[in-house]
């Protein structure tokens, strides 16, 4: 299973252990902590009073006896977070979390690093990754949201699985989640900016020369990138849904990681074969479940001129 799941990571786990794997997806962290002893002592911030996951082969009841206990905190009599079983991937595909957070953020810290160049002084990035995001990185996560909106809705549109109604507005989810650890709810930048539960994590960086320089292959750029929001326009495009800042944040960010995925605006960069996405023989439904056994074949994808490489469907 996966702690925080992301794009058609169900697909994934499909496809390595094959159709009998049993599997488990949530939806959110339980909580964050930060190290207060090395292997003996941390501090739990940002809980969480419940949480949601999907499964594939599994019930609700081994849900709630084995994964559930695992993640546990308990005070004031009480054991949280509960975990629910969803009806299928949809809410964990399109979450408004991880996947347009970090691309923004990220983007907004480094968007005047050039590559080859070590960022000092006053141009050096902030020490922690979200306290006072700047207002100009907190509209591009408000156009990302709506972006990743109005591809839910399209996909709801298309198939009727009623659990993209799960799917809140980012600000409507943060004061769902975090309500009372946000200071400032003026802006979604100054919430980000004051959640206390996001206060403790610090700015990925390459200490470089009395400078820094973004780190390339941190989690939350290539988490973020390859397996958030290539996975996301891989399904607006599929649905004729417009996503100019979601492929915006790709570009910046795939020149940073010296990587290939969108040419001239189309996902056939030679790096898109390392992700799973959303092919344009796929169905729709695999956005939400896996597909029968034999719904899929091995079959050749062109990426890019000059280069053919193999994927596997299903095994």
């Amino acid at each position: 299973g996966t702690i925080f799941a992301q794009g058609l990571v169900h697909v994934l786990a499909h496809r390595v252990f094959g159709p009998e794997v049993k599997f488990f997806a949530l939806r959110n962290i339980p909580w964050l902590c930060r190290t207060v002893s090395l292997g003996r002592e941390c501090e739990i911030v940002g809980p969480k009073s419940s949480i949601e996951c999907a499964v594939i082969n599994l019930t609700p009841q081994w849900v709630h006896d084995t994964i559930q206990p695992l993640f546990a905190v308990r005070w004031a009599g009480r054991s949280e977070p509960t975990i629910q079983v969803m009806e299928d991937f949809c809410p964990i595909v399109f979450n408004p979390a991880n996947q347009i957070i970090h691309p923004a953020t990220y983007w907004g810290l480094f968007r005047k690093w050039q590559p080859g160049e070590n960022l000092k002084g006053e141009s050096r990035p902030r020490a922690w990754l979200y306290r006072d995001m700047d207002e100009l990185s907190g509209q591009i996560l408000e156009a990302l949201d709506e972006e990743l909106q109005d591809i839910k809705t399209a996909f709801f549109g298309a198939t009727g699985h009623a659990s993209c109604l799960q799917v809140l507005r980012l600000r409507d989810r943060l004061l769902l989640q975090y309500g009372d650890q946000i200071e400032d709810k003026s802006t979604l930048a100054r919430m980000v900016g004051t959640n206390q539960a996001y206060s403790m994590a610090r700015t990925p960086v390459i200490e470089t020369d009395g400078g820094v320089a973004p780190n390339p292959t941190h989690r939350v750029v290539v988490d973020d990138i390859g397996w958030g929001l290539c996975v996301l326009v891989s399904i607006g495009e599929r649905l004729g849904v417009a996503t100019t800042v979601m492929k915006m944040m790709i570009e910046w960010h795939q020149r940073m990681m010296g990587k290939e995925f969108l040419v001239n605006e189309k996902l056939c960069g030679r790096d898109c074969a390392e992700l799973v996405l959303l092919e344009k023989e796929d169905p729709l439904e695999l956005v939400a479940t896996v597909p029968p056994p034999m719904r899929y074949s091995r079959r050749r994808h062109q990426r890019s001129p000059g280069s053919t490489v193999e994927a596997n469907t299903t095994l």
